[in-house]
């Protein structure tokens, strides 16, 4: 078509959408046939306003001239911004999202958008929001032809019955009854809205559907079950247990933290009340989970970060006994009290410019707090810390156990290396820590040892810095060398790009657990374990990729201690997990509401946690995540298609009334818990439309589906027709002959189809139950409109 076609993705993406540059001679260049051309610019270049970019003059660039705009990982847009603004009011910058907004999607002609992202929600709809909104130019009512009169309605209203939904969860134990109950209770609008505009695909969709993609791309490797580690800390014994050091935290006042605590009760109105309920009782608990998973992480980290709290208590002391002797003699010579109340508003006196920084817009002023006490619990964390960071000093690399227990791990991979499927043998590890600190101290101290005794070559990436001693310490580079097949080192080798050098062992933080294609290698070791197990399967998702040349991937999880409920229910863990929402939530001034409903989403990933250590998740496992696989119909559409691909002849010879029989006897050799009915599929007629509102709560309107059982009991009906299709693929999906048993039966009991008494009466049932259910929702929707 000739179409003007820009890519906007993550800055360490780019060299994914480089790998085929129209002008290049790569080989194997999928592109080159369709003479495919596309500008590529990094998220980042839309706060730019000059500079180069891959080749691009930023400050001569014409924003408003593509007709396609394909954003990956779009999920980076999924907030809203405002722009930077002057004191006066004057736009100085406009943010990421208004720039590509307005400048190049409202802009110039018409701009279709492709988002492209594995977790385009994270934990409130207004995600998927943001970024429908790029599609619609911003325009809510966009789809009310198609039965969704407003975007942020719909979005609002199913996340109101998600909430809902995943507080009663816990009396539903079973996955398929959970899921079923989200389906029946999130509204029609909901499912047609995702249904038209996303296109899902997991792994077991790929598996099902794309045979000829598999054969030419590769298969996914088979994974092997994880394998759970619980290291010590001391291989001398000597070092605290996690409990204990968890017990100590616990008791600490951490004041350095909560300079909130100790204003005085005649200056509190100065800050809100509101403000001091809530900010550093977050903090503190979130600081008391940082060190614990410090220690989780290394016992270097751990020092480091008891360190760095040492130096900033040792300053702050230092600080308020400066402002203490400096404020006493000068209220001995003018009679000033710097501790009197003050009858100036906050901020307005400028001989209060002396105190705590706890924000860009907030300082705790020394003249407003109790300095004593301030002092006294500063100085008693201080020697609290000092003692306990004595003891993480004495841990040095030759007694750190956890290291010794990876360098094991590393050398038996290496030493007894698998062969992929094409016979060759693979050394590969790739290391992933939640800190750069942790990472780098590793490849610190593996790194020669790497060589010396494995003869192999290690490099380490953060998200600051790069570091190996072969290749140029270039983030790119090195991921190259890691994953050459992967990454098609050979083309830039062709082009007189890059070099061989073999990298084996790398260490990484999360900066490359989303979008890197690392599948060369076949052994991933968490050396920590993120809180989110959404972080988990982004990482393992670095080698668990289709394409892969290796016959089994491994994954490996380093605990903490082996009793996880113990890990799980830490009191500062909790805590600190909960201020974590309270600290990212916007728009919820109910924070102690909002706590509570995200409760029963913090038990789901405690669950998913204990999950880890025997089981491979999915995304489509993280029930929170609200996966978009679970509202569209991807996979019957996929069935449907290569249905009429074998049998279009004989379904345009067909009638117009069908009816076919099966029995839910075995499936995969497991009974199936299903009541003997019959699943209806009726169409509204174009007579009835005038009087039936069905396709706002229908979300295959002008098509109904209902599953009702042989006692006239509806077990699943038309406002969930995924669960009913998923019904009918269990029973019938593999099935390409008829029973002949089953059809004689079926022809005797209804004379051979002439007597359908009883399905007249189930009929008639099925579309009562449709007036009343269509009656339920009419009358939930209005209720919801009229909160």
């Amino acid at each position: 078509r000739n179409a003007n076609v820009l890519v906007l993705c993550p800055k360490k993406l780019e060299q994914n959408w480089t790998l085929y540059p129209a002008h290049y001679r790569r080989r194997n260049n999928p592109l080159k046939a369709d003479r495919f051309r596309y500008n590529v610019l990094a998220h980042t270049d839309l706060s730019r306003d000059h500079g180069e970019s891959n080749g691009i003059d930023l400050a001569q660039h014409e924003w408003d001239g593509y007709d396609l705009i394909v954003i990956d990982e779009s999920h980076n847009f999924r907030n809203r911004p405002t722009n930077t603004l002057d004191p006066d009011g004057n736009l100085i910058r406009k943010s990421r999202y208004n720039k590509l907004m307005e400048d190049i999607i409202q802009s110039g002609g018409k701009t279709q958008v492709l988002m492209l992202s594995a977790t385009p929600v994270n934990n409130r709809l207004t995600d998927l929001e943001n970024q429908i909104c790029l599609i619609t130019e911003d325009k809510d009512d966009a789809f009310k032809k198609t039965g969704v009169p407003s975007i942020k309605g719909t979005l609002n209203t199913a996340q109101s019955r998600f909430d809902t939904w995943t507080g009663e969860t816990e009396r539903l134990p079973e996955k398929s009854k959970r899921q079923e109950s989200l389906a029946e209770s999130l509204n029609a609008d909901f499912f047609m809205l995702l249904d038209r505009l996303t296109i899902a695909r997991s792994r077991s969709h790929i598996l099902n559907f794309y045979d000829d993609a598999i054969e030419e791309i590769g298969r996914f490797p088979e994974r092997e079950p994880p394998q759970s580690i619980f290291p010590d800390i001391d291989l001398q014994g000597k070092f605290p247990t996690y409990q204990a050091i968890s017990n100590q935290i616990d008791g600490y006042q951490l004041a350095i933290f909560n300079t909130s605590r100790y204003i005085r009760q005649e200056c509190r109105h100065h800050y809100g009340e509101r403000l001091l309920q809530q900010r550093e009782s977050n903090l503190i608990g979130m600081m008391k989970v940082n060190f614990l998973k410090r220690l989780e992480s290394s016992v270097y980290s751990f020092a480091t970060t008891l360190e760095r709290t040492l130096k900033d208590i040792k300053e702050r002391v230092s600080e308020i006994e400066d402002f203490v002797n400096s404020t006493v003699g000068t209220a001995k010579k003018s009679g000033f009290d710097p501790f009197a109340e003050v009858p100036e508003k906050y901020g307005e006196d400028e001989e209060l410019q002396t105190g705590v920084q706890a924000g860009e817009n907030l300082i705790y002023y020394y003249k407003h707090l109790h300095l004593d006490a301030l002092l006294t619990d500063l100085q008693g964390d201080k020697a609290q810390l000092e003692k306990i960071h004595r003891i993480a000093q004495n841990i040095t690399p030759d007694r750190d156990a956890k290291l010794e227990e990876l360098k094991s791990l590393i050398a038996t991979k290496v030493q007894r290396p698998p062969k992929n499927r094409e016979g060759k043998e693979n050394r590969k590890v790739l290391v992933f820590t939640a800190f750069a600190d942790t990472a780098n101290y590793l490849y610190d101290n593996l790194h020669t040892w790497a060589t010396e005794t494995l003869n192999i070559q290690s490099a380490v990436v953060t998200g600051g810095a790069s570091r190996n001693s072969l290749v140029r310490n270039d983030f790119d580079e090195i991921l190259t060398n890691f994953s050459p097949i992967a990454k098609e080192r050979e083309n830039a080798e062709a082009d007189g790009e890059g070099t061989n050098t073999e990298i084996d062992l790398l260490i990484a933080t999360d900066c490359i657990s989303e979008g890197q294609n690392l599948q060369d290698c076949d052994y991933l070791i968490n050396y920590d374990i993120h809180w989110n197990p959404v972080r988990i399967i982004q990482r393992f998702g670095r080698i668990d990729r289709i394409g892969s040349r290796n016959k089994k991937i491994h994954l490996i999880n380093f605990w903490p201690t082996p009793e996880l409920d113990e890990y799980i229910n830490l009191k500062p863990r909790v805590e600190a997990r909960m201020a974590l929402v309270t600290l990212t939530a916007t728009g919820d001034d109910d924070l102690l509401s909002l706590n509570k409903n995200m409760e029963p989403i913090w038990t789901h990933r405690d669950e998913q946690l204990r999950r880890m250590q025997t089981e491979i998740l999915d995304f489509e496992d993280i029930e929170e995540q609200l996966n978009l696989n679970q509202f569209t119909l991807d996979d019957f559409r996929a069935q449907l298609l290569n249905y009429l691909r074998d049998k279009e002849a004989e379904l345009r010879d067909a009638p117009l009334g069908l009816y076919a029989v099966t029995a839910p006897l075995m499936h995969d050799e497991v009974p199936v818990n299903i009541k003997p009915g019959v699943i209806f599929c009726l169409r509204q007629t174009n007579e009835a439309k005038d009087d039936w509102e069905g396709d706002r709560l229908n979300p295959i309107h002008p098509y109904y589906l209902v599953h009702i059982s042989d006692e006239g009991e509806v077990s699943i009906g038309f406002t969930n027709p995924k669960r009913i299709l998923e019904r009918l693929s269990t029973l019938c999906v593999g099935k390409t002959h008829y029973n002949p048993d089953l059809c004689n039966w079926f022809n005797k009991e209804t004379d051979n189809g002439s007597d359908m008494t009883v399905y007249e009466m189930l009929l008639d049932a099925v579309l009562d139950s449709i007036r009343q259910a269509y009656n339920r929702k009419v009358n939930d929707q209005l209720d919801t409109s009229a909160d």
